[in-house]
């Protein structure tokens, strides 16, 4: 929600010592503003005229690098330019 946008910061401690860090959330009007605001918008906008296309065509997919709670990160190479 838009009243979420904001600076914020989270810091944690135990005995071991503690961390912090911050940071700032913009919230987009709608998923489509989200998605061509983003780099990965821009850059699949310019590469794909028609919406029905896939990542592995304009990316050769490698192995599985990690895991997170939203999604999955894979060594990806650009078939364009060849870059990782």
């Amino acid at each position: 929600m838009a009243k979420d946008q904001g600076l914020y910061s989270i810091c944690a401690r135990n005995i071991a010592g503690s961390v912090s860090t911050s940071f700032s959330i913009h919230v987009e009007e709608s998923e489509a503003a989200y998605f061509y605001s983003t780099y990965t918008g821009r850059i699949i906008k310019e590469m794909k005229p028609h919406k029905n296309k896939y990542i592995e065509e304009f990316y050769d997919l490698g192995e599985e690098l990690g895991r997170g709670t939203a999604g999955i990160t894979y060594h990806a190479v650009e078939r364009l330019s060849g870059k990782r």
